[in-house]
């Protein structure tokens, strides 16, 4: 009994040999040879055989032990190796959707690049021509006289600047009837627009008006000479960023104490949200009042106030007094303010 194991059974790892050959060394211990030694194991060996079998038989076992252990590491390197070729691969796939994401984004903002701050795209006169637009606003929002009426409330916000030294620049001014306003209360004002038949008309009332790009020509301003910075139905008109831009570019060219006034369709009002709204094909989307408001106070403006103004009839609009119910009341009276009440909203703000 030399504990051997066949050739196709030798031991594939450091730690099983290290085990056999323990075994082995045990077994040897029951060769006897010659001389004394071998006459000292003999007489020996009859004591120790059971302990020496017992011993063989644990290194046995351990040998198998470890063998298994080595057939599982094994086993269990090639589990691992598959999980983790499969994780590769599946960061692979998310690298890929990251590189597609990324393209999509750049060609969006490509889009977004070839719209000019009065967010009508570079083929817009595809639709309506300078003239056209001209004709356009004439006939759907209103006659000049008409708004001249409608722009004249909003004077009590710029009231401060009557003789002042530092104007009011109104962006987008159209065919001026914001600029006529101010001209009449004495408040200095010049506008800009990037609509060649709405500068024309401009100017042909007299007003001080420029041919541009209005957010090119607010960053250009000098910082902190403006007395206000106003737009009438521009904001809907824009893209968010540009929007941003627009009122960042208005803080740092105002005076501290300059005021920002917009003006834009509200949404609030379901037909004006729903309907209305989406007459004019230049417009992009209606900009919800308290998000405009914390958007001007966001980029540093103070005592921002919403006003809500332009009722669409507002003798339609019921009050609780006309109405029974207490509860009745207050649906009755915010379902009428919803569909007859203001179609537009001020944003009203202060430089610090």
């Amino acid at each position: 009994m030399n504990g051997r194991q066949p050739d196709d059974a030798l031991p594939s790892t450091p730690a099983a040999v290290q085990a056999v050959a323990a075994r082995e060394y045990a077994a040897d211990q029951f060769v006897t040879r010659g001389g004394a030694r071998g006459m000292a194991k003999r007489v020996a060996s009859p004591a120790a055989r059971k302990l020496l079998t017992r011993v063989i038989t644990a290194l046995g076992m351990l040998s198998s032990a470890v063998e298994r252990a080595e057939g599982d590491r094994v086993a269990q390197g090639r589990t691992t190796s598959a999980e983790l070729a499969a994780l590769l691969a599946r960061i692979d796939d998310l690298e890929r959707l990251e590189l597609t994401r990324r393209e999509h984004v750049r060609a969006l903002a490509g889009r977004v690049d070839a719209l000019d701050p009065s967010g009508v795209s570079s083929d817009a006169d595809d639709i309506l021509d300078a003239d056209g637009y001209v004709e356009f606003e004439r006939r759907f929002r209103g006659s000049r006289e008409s708004i001249l009426e409608r722009q004249r409330d909003a004077v009590q916000w710029v009231s401060s600047l009557v003789g002042s030294d530092a104007p009011a620049l109104d962006l987008g001014c159209g065919r001026g009837e914001w600029l006529q306003v101010l001209k009449e209360s004495s408040v200095p004002a010049i506008g800009v627009d990037s609509n060649t038949g709405m500068v024309e008309a401009a100017r042909a009332a007299g007003l001080d008006v420029r041919l541009g790009d209005l957010l090119e020509y607010l960053e250009a301003v000098e910082p902190g000479t403006l007395g206000a910075v106003t737009g009438f139905h521009v904001a809907e008109h824009l893209p968010l960023p540009v929007l941003r831009r627009l009122i960042d570019a208005a803080f740092v060219a105002l005076r501290p104490g300059g005021i920002l006034l917009m003006e834009t369709p509200n949404p609030m009002n379901i037909v004006v949200g729903a309907s209305s709204f989406y007459l004019d094909p230049t417009h992009l989307r209606p900009v919800h009042p308290h998000f405009f408001q914390f958007l001007v106070e966001h980029r540093g403006f103070e005592e921002v106030h919403l006003h809500y103004v332009h009722p669409a009839d507002a003798s339609a609009i019921v009050g609780p007094d006309e109405v029974a119910s207490a509860g009745g009341a207050r649906v009755l009276e915010a379902a009428s303010h919803a569909i007859f009440g203001a179609q537009d909203y001020l944003v009203v703000a202060r430089k610090p």
